[in-house]
């Protein structure tokens, strides 16, 4: 959910940003950390096989990205960051945090 979430905010934050730098740079601040060898293996490919930013935006818009879309989108980043904020509280206050790699 945070790879997500970050990845909709820089494109936000960035708007002549390509989606693989942006996809790549979020991937290493947000759960690389939590991949091994093989896993983070497996991302890099994939990599190779992300939509260009118009793609991705106008797949996620369901049709045109335009102006309407850019706000529902920074409306969802801002509503959602708030209740993955509170998830992360329960998991940190009930020892659900699992920091191992997998």
């Amino acid at each position: 959910m945070e790879f997500m979430l970050a990845i909709m905010a820089a494109l936000q934050e960035r708007p002549d940003a390509a989606m693989s730098d942006v996809v790549g740079e979020i991937y290493h601040k947000t759960i690389h950390r939590w991949h091994g060898f093989l896993t983070s293996s497996a991302f890099t490919v994939a990599f190779a096989f992300v939509p260009s930013r118009e793609a991705f935006l106008n797949r996620l818009a369901g049709g045109k990205y335009c102006g309407r879309t850019a706000a529902d989108m920074a409306a969802y980043v801002d509503q959602f960051s708030a209740l993955l904020a509170e998830v992360h509280k329960f998991l940190d206050k009930h020892g659900l945090d699992d920091p191992r790699r997998v």
